[in-house]
């Protein structure tokens, strides 16, 4: 008897193995609401041209639009699981130039409109204690709104703002929406009032306000001003040009290439300008370039067809150095629609943490809405500095996603849920929505996914306990999750059955000695 069961038990377990060892079919984190089976090129959605329409007259009250409620240097590299970059074959000039647009997906997040989540993303982050140098906490604390009467956006205002306490002075710019923001790392809490003299864009005389800091938002009511939509664009690529770019680098080019294509034919009569600053790390044939403002997008075209990915080495790269440069970019002052994309996959080393929120505090006195592109390989420290420099300059983070099965593969941000669109639409919407001074919803969702906040956490996160005391890496904390491959629940019943069978065997068979 014993013989028959250990046999029927030994079937059992390895057919229990076998099936457990067929993986699941792979599929994209979240649920997905649409799934085509090939990503269409970008063509103007109903909100592009409805804001279109709106700059013909530049005017606020017509079309407006919706609100958003939800060489060496030819080669390429690939980065290998362990982290270290391994230098890939070129390929072909053609195959390059011959990428169709609308290829790459992204998702967004807004953190100015989501603040009690990235307040909960700064808490987790900050807690796990993985930099080696301070940072700057840079959570809200005041919203500057400067509007008129009627209670249209002022953008393009300047602001000086000596908070009580603080010996320095602090420069804002208000955006196409004409808002403007202190943060935590400009503010104590103790700090109550401010004086601020505002700027006008149409060059009258200032304006000083005594304003109390009690509040969120603080309004500005400016008498006798026309508002308008802006009718000028400044626009910086920033790129990111190490050997870990190799995978994504040529179709960034290409979808770069269509979006401003597509601004010059969607808002024929916005004068647009265009600059472009590619970066490395110290010890990299260089750390930066830059090519300042044009008007002209044959020579932004053939800047950017020039960039090849090579060097880096380790992780971290120079991305304070490129904000350097975007902040001491020819910009225009006024009402003028200034954004930049921030496109990498790596953070600032350590020590030069405060030098790039330093180069993104001096963006924000400029009026420059930052909107960073992470792409794949991009960790927590990159996700960290990328969310709160847009948060810093009111822009949002915005990331690519595996669903287009282009690059390695993408982590996904510490958030409870967000929206999969093609990464041309996506930035052309976030062009738009400072054109028009309100953010936009989409044409289009590919998916709709969940983050890996979707799952409540726990008050006290065993995962920092642990860090704190030096067991284990720096990581962000996960909620905790089991799954079985599809398929393997019959094979868990037989198991379980087979032991039930063997128990009971040994139980008759103790009794038949006894």
């Amino acid at each position: 008897m014993r013989s028959r069961t250990a046999s029927l038990i030994m079937v059992g377990l390895a057919c229990l193995v076998s099936g457990c060892g067929q993986a699941a079919p792979e599929s994209s984190s979240g649920n997905s609401v649409a799934a085509p089976s090939s990503l269409p090129a970008l063509d103007r959605g109903p909100a592009l041209a409805e804001s279109a329409d709106a700059h013909s007259t530049g005017s606020f009250a017509d079309a407006a639009p919706s609100e958003e409620s939800a060489s060496s240097e030819g080669s390429s590299t690939k980065s290998s699981p362990s982290g270290d970059r391994r230098r890939a074959p070129e390929e072909p000039a053609l195959r390059r130039q011959t990428r169709p647009a609308g290829q790459l997906t992204a998702g967004s997040i807004d953190d100015v409109e989501r603040s009690d989540e990235f307040c909960q993303f700064l808490d987790r982050t900050l807690g796990a204690r993985m930099f080696a140098a301070s940072v700057q906490d840079v959570r809200p604390c005041v919203m500057f709104q400067v509007k008129t009467e009627g209670g249209r956006p002022v953008g393009g205002a300047e602001l000086t703002v000596q908070v009580d306490g603080r010996q320095d002075v602090l420069h804002l710019t208000t955006g196409s929406d004409g808002r403007a923001m202190l943060t935590g790392a400009d503010v104590n809490v103790q700090d109550r009032r401010a004086e601020v003299v505002v700027r006008l864009p149409d060059g009258s005389s200032p304006l000083r306000r005594e304003l109390a800091l009690a509040e969120p938002v603080c309004e500005i009511v400016v008498q006798d001003f026309q508002a308008e939509r802006p009718q000028q664009l400044d626009l910086a690529l920033v790129l990111d040009t190490t050997g870990s770019m190799g995978d994504e680098l040529e179709y960034l080019k290409t979808e770069l290439d269509d979006i401003v294509a597509r601004l010059r034919e969607t808002f024929p009569n916005v004068d647009q300008r265009f600059a472009l600053i590619v970066y490395r790390d110290q010890g990299d044939e260089y750390v930066s370039r830059r090519f300042d403002f044009t008007g002209s997008l044959d020579e932004l075209r053939r800047d950017l067809a020039q960039q090849r990915a090579a060097g880096g080495g380790d992780g971290p790269e120079a991305v304070h150095i490129a904000l350097q440069q975007a902040a001491a970019l020819d910009w225009r002052p006024g009402n003028v629609a200034r954004v930049a994309f921030l496109v990498g996959d790596a953070p600032p080393h350590d020590a030069d943490m405060l030098a790039a929120f330093e180069a993104a505090s001096g963006l924000r006195a400029r009026g420059v809405r930052l909107y960073p592109v992470a792409s794949s390989g991009a960790d927590l420290k990159a996700e960290f500095l990328m969310r709160s420099a847009a948060f810093l300059t009111m822009g949002q983070y915005l990331f690519l996603t595996d669903h287009s099965g282009i690059g390695n593969p993408h982590a996904a941000p510490h958030t409870s849920q967000y929206l999969v669109e093609h990464l041309n639409r996506l930035m052309v919407r976030m062009i738009t929505s400072e054109l028009c001074g309100r953010r936009l919803m989409p044409d289009e969702v590919l998916a709709i996914e969940r983050g890996d906040m979707a799952v409540p956490y726990g008050a006290e996160p065993a995962p920092f306990q642990r860090q704190q005391q030096g067991q284990g890496d720096a990581a962000f904390p996960h909620a905790a999750s089991f799954s079985l491959p599809d398929g393997t629940g019959i094979w868990v019943t037989l198991g379980v059955t087979l032991l039930g069978v063997f128990a009971y065997d040994s139980l008759r068979s103790r009794e038949a000695d006894s």
